[in-house]
């Protein structure tokens, strides 16, 4: 592990967050489970993301312990 961690507030309209400024919003937005492949994938310690209403914490908990 890197010691580094990508934060989903970092990207804003990729996360479906934010429009842009003419209004569109990403056709799939990105996931924390798409977040969490992306870090893990290049070896990086965490991920910050909010933990959205449609998701428990319990999996939440139980996809961050399966990618370590």
């Amino acid at each position: 592990m890197s010691g580094f961690a990508v934060t989903a507030y970092g990207l804003p309209h990729a996360m479906g967050f934010l429009p842009t400024k003419d209004g569109a919003k990403p056709e799939k937005p990105v996931t924390i489970f798409d977040l969490m492949d992306w870090a893990q994938a290049r070896s990086l310690s965490g991920v910050d993301v909010p933990l959205p209403a449609s998701v428990s914490a319990e999996e939440v908990r139980e996809t961050l312990a399966e990618r370590n």
